[in-house]
């Protein structure tokens, strides 16, 4: 109810109203309302069943945290900026873990890649995740990085193939599903 709501209200206040939209605006504005729903559905359970509590979203380099930095062998400075979609952490064996969580909203979301990070590509999460753990003292405690991972908040249309022997519901569970890399995959691999 919520989220009609707002969707609503935005189609009001932005859009004009539904009055003279197309049957196909129409069709895809319910989809887009269906699947945001399907989505916080997906994080509520993911958050139930996790070990991990959210501690932050949209967390802002430099704006809430103060920026990583790395100075080059000629004395130039590269300063990171962007923004976490959200950063968790748990308490395991009384020690502090901080993971931090990417969501994809690409139809074509690969994931993190141990071989891409290794090659130098795709070190967007962990190079965050190395500013956290040098800058975030002040705003998160002692802790230890936990890990990187991604959601795919974008799910597609799925084949006949993908559904033998499954729900639709678990289809679309398994397209949300958190990948990628924890510091400790057993410590953490319930979580």
């Amino acid at each position: 109810a919520f989220v009609t709501a707002e969707y609503t209200l935005y189609l009001d206040t932005y859009m004009g109203g539904a009055e003279g939209k197309t049957g196909a605006f129409s069709f895809q504005f319910n989809m887009l309302m269906e699947k945001t729903v399907k989505v916080i559905r997906f994080i509520i359970d993911e958050l139930k069943n996790s070990a991990f509590d959210v501690e932050d979203t949209e967390l802002d380099f430099p704006n809430d945290i103060h920026s990583y930095s790395y100075i080059l062998p000629d004395g130039h400075e590269i300063r990171i900026r962007g923004k976490v979609d959200r950063v968790d952490s748990s308490v395991q064996d009384n020690e502090k873990y901080i993971r931090i969580i990417d969501y994809k909203s690409k139809s074509e979301s690969k994931g993190f890649s141990l071989t891409e990070a290794y090659y130098g590509l795709d070190l967007q999460m962990l190079i965050y995740l190395i500013a956290i753990t040098r800058n975030g003292g002040y705003r998160y405690g002692d802790f230890k990085p936990g890990g990187v991972l991604y959601s795919n908040v974008l799910f597609g249309q799925f084949s006949e193939k993908d559904a033998k022997g499954t729900t639709p519901d678990d289809l679309i569970r398994d397209a949300f599903k958190l990948k990628g890399l924890y510091v400790d995959e057993e410590r953490f691999s319930i979580a």
